[in-house]
């Protein structure tokens, strides 16, 4: 797995150095402690599952669907490479992602916020929160 790892992350020279760095940190820390030293061939939806199920249980839900894009997407080149016959992340169920409330000021903390803003933000701060621009 750790070398499938790291030619999957150098077979995209075009990918952004952010997305890479965010790649890296999902693999070393979340997907490879469990899978780095396993054959790919030996790792299993049920595997998959059991994984995303740990993660789950010390993570945020949101966090745990990061990690396993990153292994849908190593193991989706690994298929397309001719390295597997299929990807193991088929059928992984993932934590529900709640999507975050937004609170909205009433008027009466739009007035507070413009009072507690310089002089010369007043006018941008009063326009953008009561319009929605952020």
């Amino acid at each position: 797995m750790a070398a499938l790892a790291a030619r999957w992350l150098a077979s995209n020279p075009a990918k952004r150095p952010d997305t890479l760095a965010t790649d890296e940190y999902q693999l070393e820390c979340h997907l490879l402690p469990s899978l780095g030293q396993r054959r790919i061939g030996d790792v299993t939806p049920h595997l998959l599952q059991q994984l995303v199920n740990e993660l789950a249980g010390r993570l945020a839900p949101k966090t745990v669907a990061r990690a396993n894009g990153v292994a849908r997407a190593m193991f989706a080149y690994a298929a397309e490479t001719d390295l597997l016959g299929q990807s193991p992340c088929r059928g992984v169920k993932l934590p529900r992602v709640d999507p975050r409330q937004r609170r909205v000021l009433t008027p009466d903390e739009v007035d507070a916020l413009a009072e507690a803003t310089a002089e010369e933000y007043r006018r941008y701060r009063q326009f953008s929160t009561t319009t929605a621009v952020q």
